[in-house]
């Protein structure tokens, strides 16, 4: 009776994680794959929602799909989103005359939260032959991500959900115009030296279009949703995409005995 109730939760696993993390690496709708991991890394977008002679009023919006966004050096906890957000929202409000900013608000929009019984969920969409007219001709993928809460916004706060549409464009790379996060980090800066090497001999260049873009911040039936457009090549099918069909069978690993024996 142990070992069923083991072989249960080892079988059931698997599904857990895919129900809770994104991977950014391996994305599958529709038996296409798509790998998202050159986009990896901290990026940024700004919203300047409100100016006047005194005060202007910036949502910053820092996102990493592949893994939870890291702390900040020098940086009250307070003033970050908390561990296992993958995107940070902050509401900054710049005194003009005083030439200083504070941040107003800070809401985690999506990311994991044991304690709190929130998670990730993502939810991938194949843009191709999508039931919206408005898809049907576009390539790509459309990604949701969810698990946040703006606690500070009413009792029992207002949940959070992101939604970013990854299309197909055979000339980005989707780093192009990228800000990325340039604060230092508790931990590496293995993905920011990362675009700095690819940016390399683009400096002569104009500054291109923002790959990553901004679209819309606001409530959508009882939840603030933010959505957002990435112009990327490794969104479309063929390129940096390949058919599950057309990749050859993978080994499949298996437990050996001392496995068994010890979930036994």
């Amino acid at each position: 009776m142990r070992l069923s109730h083991n072989l249960f939760a080892l079988l059931a696993l698997p599904s857990l994680i895919n129900a809770v993390t994104f991977d950014c690496k391996s994305v599958v709708i529709d038996k296409t794959h798509f790998d998202l991991s050159a986009l990896s890394g901290e990026h940024v977008l700004h919203w300047n929602y409100s100016a006047t002679d005194l005060l202007t009023k910036t949502w910053t919006f820092t996102l990493d799909i592949c893994r939870p966004l890291k702390r900040t050096k020098g940086v009250n906890k307070a003033e970050e989103c908390p561990s296992g957000t993958n995107i940070c929202a902050i509401d900054y409000h710049t005194q003009l005359a005083r030439n200083e900013t504070v941040p107003e608000s800070v809401i985690p929009v999506a990311g994991n939260f044991e304690h709190s019984g929130r998670y990730l969920d993502p939810v991938v969409t194949r843009l191709k032959g999508s039931d919206s007219s408005a898809d049907a001709e576009k390539e790509g993928l459309r990604v949701q991500l969810g698990g946040g809460l703006d606690q500070e916004d009413g009792k029992n706060g207002v949940k959070q959900k992101a939604f970013i549409e990854f299309v197909c464009d055979p000339e980005r790379t989707g780093l192009e115009g990228d800000e990325g996060d340039g604060r230092k980090k508790e931990e590496g800066e293995d993905a920011l030296e990362r675009r700095e090497e690819e940016k390399k001999g683009d400096e002569e260049k104009e500054t291109p279009k923002k790959s990553l873009q901004f679209l819309s911040y606001k409530m959508e039936d009882e939840i603030k949703v933010l959505r957002m457009s990435w112009r990327t090549k490794h969104a479309c099918e063929g390129a940096s995409s390949v058919p599950d069909n057309d990749k050859p069978a993978a080994k499949k690993g298996s437990w050996g005995f001392f496995t068994w024996f010890i979930i036994m």
